[in-house]
Parts: structure tokens; sequence; C-alpha cells
């Protein structure tokens, strides 16, 4: 309770502060100040990355707070994520050019909500942590609030921009019936970048970025009948049978840093590079055996983008290419009963690897008139996933090729008014497929891992459509409503969610 009292308090004192530095903008709404998030640089907003070339960010003065309401339904899904969830949030954000060199940017935000027929995971974070969960076999729903805080810096000087990021995100889920359990994460990000201009006509930017990432899991059981084993889950359905049933208390520890590069033109404005590495290692103890260190999980990603901006008269056209290499390895560890004292580490071995591959090529037009922006963007990728758990052989590997196309049209109506509308299309296809899977006497767990493997090698249509209606009821204020509906095709089998948005725009 001291934990959510504690992030509440945060909370609310960032809110009051966004809230200052939104009133502190008073800025006639104009069409050009409303396309800003919708300009060329956002097609190659990889190098935002570097906080020190958030001043290239935009030239207006940018400030929203808004409430949003979601809710997803996810016939076919992973089970151990949930197949239904409605979401209410809270967000405030601001970029604000303070004048010709300095540049602040923040954000905050707050989402409430309600997750149904989780399976198979007792954790949170479900990304940062996969494959290593702590499970059971009954799961069920959870309340999972969220809070999230993102503030910046950065200073232009006449050879040299420098620039400072920091953010902070923490999330509470718990359940009120069987299995119980009360689950806290906090994320730290820190960056800081600078960036050297005119170095051989280029502009060079370099950035250095730590990570602090924790979670605590606690399950209880309230029923004097008979209660489920836990489980603390490995690689693709399987795990240490010494630790099946009654360790209820699981702390998970992380710390990462990333570096990244940019190179950007210093007059033509037409091409940019930009490189980046990230690494976080987490490793799981359980708390209730002095600290023993059951698994130890290396996340990291490298990413690489080049984008070509081509201008002529009346548009601009792009190109840009993606390659991106996510991993994750496992370290187990062997571990004994009989030290006396509790568990005992007697070796650790590198049990599981995930190697996700990405390639891709897109493109972009965009086009600028007086009173209207026209933006269609088509892409096509190529994706190598290859997952393997090698104590017990077992893989999954797949192949895929996706394409799609992304339009967005904003219009200004006049009388104050303004619209926009957005489409996405995309189609998935799987062009191979091999695994070797889990199917033995732990039913429940050999039909999970088949689940999840049926969906991951299944083709997808994807089709998102949104829009959005603002007016301007003062001067420097704008009121705006929004809808964004998202649905999946995936056997026959529909998928879909919906989100509204209402706010001010100052």
């Amino acid at each position: 309770m001291m934990n959510q009292r504690v992030n509440k308090r945060i909370f609310l004192i960032i809110m009051i502060f966004c809230v200052a530095l939104l009133k502190a903008q008073k800025n006639e709404w104009t069409f050009d100040k409303l396309i800003q998030k919708y300009q060329i640089n956002r097609f190659f907003n990889e190098v935002f990355k570097n906080p020190a070339l958030m001043s290239g960010f935009g030239k207006y003065n940018f400030s929203e707070f808004k409430t949003m309401y979601s809710n997803i339904e996810e016939e076919a899904n992973l089970i151990q994520k949930p197949n239904q969830q409605n979401s209410f949030g809270l967000l405030a954000s601001s970029f604000y050019p303070a004048d010709s060199t300095t540049t602040l940017w923040g954000k905050a935000g707050y989402v409430n909500s309600n997750q149904k027929d989780i399976v198979w995971n007792e954790s949170i974070d479900y990304d940062l942590i996969y494959p290593y969960f702590t499970a059971d076999s009954v799961g069920g729903n959870l309340k999972n609030e969220s809070y999230n805080f993102l503030g910046g810096y950065a200073k232009s000087f006449k050879k040299i921009d420098f620039g400072a990021q920091m953010s902070y995100d923490a999330t509470l889920a718990s359940r009120a019936k069987d299995p119980r359990i009360r689950n806290i994460s906090s994320n730290l990000k820190l960056k800081l970048g600078m960036n050297f201009k005119n170095v051989l006509g280029e502009n060079l930017g370099f950035y250095g970025a730590y990570q602090k990432y924790t979670q605590s899991n606690s399950i209880s059981f309230f029923s004097e009948i008979s209660s489920p084993a836990v489980y603390h889950l490995n690689g693709l359905g399987y795990f240490n049978n010494l630790l099946r049933g009654t360790n209820l208390e699981a702390f998970y520890d992380g710390f990462g840093y990333g570096f990244g590069a940019v190179s950007s033109p210093f007059k033509k404005k037409d091409l940019w590079i930009t490189a980046d590495f990230r690494k976080l290692t987490i490793g799981k103890f359980l708390v209730e055996t002095l600290s023993t260190q059951i698994s130890n999980l290396k996340n990291q990603d490298f990413n690489i983008a080049v984008t070509k901006v081509f201008n002529t008269k009346n548009n601009t056209f792009g190109v840009k290419f993606n390659y991106d290499n996510n991993s994750k390895t496992g370290v187990e560890s062997v571990i004994s009963a009989r030290s006396g004292i509790g568990l005992a580490v007697l070796a650790q071995n590198e049990n599981y690897n995930l190697k996700n591959t990405v390639y891709k090529l897109s493109g972009i037009f965009y086009r600028d008139k007086k009173n209207d922006v026209f933006i269609v963007a088509p892409y096509v990728s190529y994706q190598d996933y290859n997952e393997d758990y090698f104590l017990i052989r077992s893989f999954q590997y797949f192949r895929y090729l996706e394409k799609g196309v992304q339009s967005n049209y904003i219009r200004d109506l006049g009388t104050a008014s303004f619209i926009s509308s957005k489409i996405h299309l995309s189609y998935r296809s799987v062009l191979d497929q091999q695994a070797l899977l889990r199917n033995d006497n732990e039913a429940s767990l050999s039909s999970m891992i088949s689940n999840n493997n049926m969906l991951l090698s299944s083709n997808a249509f994807n089709f998102k459509l949104g829009a959005e209606f603002s007016h301007n009821i003062k001067k420097d204020l704008n009121l705006f409503f929004s809808i964004d509906s998202d649905l999946t095709n995936i056997n026959s089998v529909l998928n879909n969610s919906i989100l509204f948005s209402t706010g001010l725009r100052f």
C-alpha cells in the first residue's frame, strides 16, 4: 500500500506540473499548428531517440489533455494475455519550444484497465519478461493501473546540441479472488545525447541510455479446501519441477543500457541514418528462499534505419529501410534442495533463445496544400522468428511476409473546424513454419503452447480506421473528439478494438 500511495502522489505532482505548463502556453490554433504531428519528419522519427535532436520535432507549441476509453476483444489471442480488456485513461502532454535555442517536452498519463481471462501468467509486463512467468492453471481477471511520466530538455548552441530525457512507468495489478495476486513494477529510463553540427557536411549525434526495471509478484490463497500448484515457467511450456508448488513470491530485478548514433544532413535535409543498441538483463529471484536466483534473461535490440527524402515543388516523397534484430537469451539455474538452508544454486545453463529479425522497406507520398494534407505510406516487411528451448529439445520457427499501406487525410473546414481520417490495411502471410512442441501428461501446458503456436502460424488481415473532429472554441483553445477502430481476421475469427478520445489542445 505504501508503494501505491507514493506512486499516486508522484503522479499527482507530475500532473500538476504538466497542467501548469499547458496553462502557460497561449497560442492561436491554426491549421499549420494542428498538422505539426503529421509533418514529414514523423516518417524518420527514429532520429528523435536522441533527445538532443528534439528541437527539430516541430516549431509550434503543442499541448494536449485528453481522456480515453477503449475496449478490446480478442477471441484469437495468446493465452497468457487477456482476451478482453476495457480501459479508462488520462493523458497530458506538451511540446514547448521556449525560444530559438531551448526546447522542453513532457507527458504524464494514467490508465485503469480490467483484463479478463489471463491463464498461465500471474506476472505483468509480458513483453519484457517473456518467457519467465510465475503462473498457475487457474488464472482469471486482473485489475490493472499504470502510471507514466516523461520529461525532456534540449539546448542548442552554435556548434553542438545537448539533450536529456527521463521517463518512469509504474504498474500495479491485483485480483480479488483466488489466486489473489499483487504485482508492482517500475521502469526508469534515462537518456543523455549530443549532436555535433556540420562535421564534414553532416550532423553527427550520439546518445547513451540507462534503464532500471523491477517487478514484485505475490500470490496468496484464502481457500482452505484446495489451491492450484504455482509454476515458475521457462521457455515453451517447460518448468523446473523442484520449484513447482508453493513458492508464492518472486522478484524481478533488471538493469539495462543503450547507445545510438544519428547522421543527418546539415543543409539539404534529405538523408538520415540511425543505429541503436539496447540491452536489458532481468534476473528472477524467489523471495521466500533467501533470494535464490532461478533465471537470468538477456533482452537485446539492434536497429538500423536509413531514410531518403525527395522534394518537388508541391510534394514530398520518401523511402526508408529498417533492420530490427531482437533477441532473448535465457540462463536458468541448476538448483538443489539438499543444502540444509533452502535452495542452493549449483550451476547455470543457457537453455532458452529467441531471435526475431525484421527487414522492412517503406515509402511515403506527402502532399501539403494550404487547406489540406494527404499522406500515403506503403510498406513490405520480411520477418524471421526462431524460438528454441535446449534443455528438453523444443522449438518453433516462422517466416512471415507482411504487406500494407497507411494513409492520412487532414482538412481545414473553415469556421475554425478541422477533420482528419486515417486508414491502415495490412496482410501477414506465413511463408514457412516448423515446430517441435511439448505434448505430454502436462496437458494444460501442452494445450497452452499448442494454442499459442497455432496463432503464430496463422495468416492475418488487419484493418484500422480512425477519424477526428476538432474545433477552436477559443483563439487559444481547441476541442477534439476522435474514434479509432481495429479489426483483425485470424483463422476466420475476428479480433476487434475501439478507442474513444476527447480533450483539449492549448
